[in-house]
């Protein structure tokens, strides 16, 4: 987890080398090399697909009707799937740290 909220290009997500690289966003694309989920349920889908996880990068607002970034956040909690390291890169900064404050709570080993 990363202290930057507001910009992706501060996160820590550029030494991961190996394993599989989640991005969660309805409308920033993704950068090269991260498999791109619009929705929770299409990042739940990648990450249920996938042998590793390495590192996820997650917005908040997903658009009208759409479970929020929080909802990836519980969905992890709630089956004890973590990546070796998670950046949140909302323009919100009440959600950015709502999503913090989750992290630090139940995912303490996060970086």
């Amino acid at each position: 987890m990363t202290d930057h909220p507001h910009n992706p290009e501060h996160s820590n997500h550029g030494r991961v080398i190996d394993g599989l690289l989640r991005w969660l966003d309805d409308t920033r694309p993704a950068p090269p090399g991260w498999a791109h989920a619009h929705t929770v349920d299409d990042a739940i889908t990648l990450i249920r697909a996938a042998t590793t996880f390495t590192a996820a990068d997650l917005d908040h607002w997903l658009g009208p009707g759409q479970d929020t970034g929080m909802a990836l956040l519980d969905w992890m909690r709630a089956t004890h799937t973590w990546p070796h390291r998670l950046n949140i890169h909302t323009s919100d900064p009440t959600a950015y740290d709502q999503m913090r404050n989750h992290l630090r709570t139940h995912a303490p080993h996060l970086p």
